[in-house]
């Protein structure tokens, strides 16, 4: 019961303390104030003062104008300042990618020169190769023709020419075949067409001729006119293929001078040629 007395007690002197007003200002501070007051009202009816306080005013706000006219300089002379370096390193850039494009111009010319050298310098190869390679093939291919030929009438006989082919080549030659026939003609005409006359040629299968060998073919010439103005002629065609699998050709012509038993022949000038 006691406590609970105490504790109403103590309630009871807060709740008076928090509800008393605040303590009255002193006479000093009283006079204090109305002092500031009156300097306040003297300053406000002088014009004197009045104009001065203008002029501070107007000195503060000319400075702090100042200041942010100064700011505002300072700031549009670092652009000018940056704006410049900008255009020097665009200017200087500009140089460099110039200079580049000349380099690469430069480059661009001499690398074209190189490529013809090089091409040049490979066809000259190619063509050393192709050479060799002719060369080459001249050297060791087959070459068939006719070495030597007979003569030989015996009584009551035709005459014949006995032609024989030899391989002066290296190689062997493959597949050979040989045609003939015969044609007179006057002195004072043309030659005939050879090639026309070899269309009706039976053709002979020669088989392989090996390099150094002789293979004999004979014609049969029929010739009785002993006439100095008729011209009498034995003919023909060799074709083969060496061993490089080229086709090669080999064509004759011999006029014979004499039809009785001491016959001879001499090399035509039409239609000796070889390929």
């Amino acid at each position: 019961m006691s406590k609970l007395l105490f504790l109403a007690v103590v309630g009871l002197a807060i709740s008076s303390v928090a509800q008393s007003p605040p303590p009255a200002p002193s006479p000093t501070k009283i006079v204090e104030k109305k002092q500031q007051l009156s300097r306040s009202e003297t300053n406000s009816g002088n014009p004197s003062q009045q104009a001065i306080t203008r002029t501070v005013r107007n000195n503060k706000h000319a400075k702090t104008q100042s200041n942010k006219n100064s700011q505002k300089s300072s700031t549009d002379w670092w652009i000018v300042t940056f704006t410049g370096i900008l255009t020097v390193v665009g200017a200087l850039q500009y140089w460099a990618m110039r200079q580049q494009a000349g380099y690469m111009r430069d480059g661009l010319a001499e690398t074209k020169v190189a490529a013809d050298a090089a091409k040049t310098s490979a066809n000259a190869a190619e063509a050393s190769v192709v050479l060799a390679r002719q060369n080459m093939h001249l050297d060791q291919r087959a070459w068939v023709a006719p070495n030597e030929v007979i003569t030989k009438r015996e009584s009551n006989q035709p005459l014949t020419a006995t032609i024989l082919l030899k391989n002066t080549g290296k190689t062997f030659a493959k597949r050979c075949f040989v045609s003939s026939n015969r044609t007179v003609k006057a002195l004072t005409d043309a030659d005939p067409d050879f090639d026309i006359l070899m269309q009706k040629a039976e053709k002979i299968d020669l088989g392989i001729i090996a390099p150094s060998q002789q293979v004999p073919y004979t014609i049969s010439a029929p010739f009785q006119s002993n006439d100095p103005d008729a011209v009498r002629l034995i003919f023909g065609k060799l074709t083969y293929t060496d061993v490089f699998n080229y086709d090669h050709w080999t064509t004759f012509c011999y006029r014979i001078l004499e039809v009785g038993l001491g016959a001879r022949v001499e090399r035509y000038t039409s239609y000796n040629n070889a390929h």
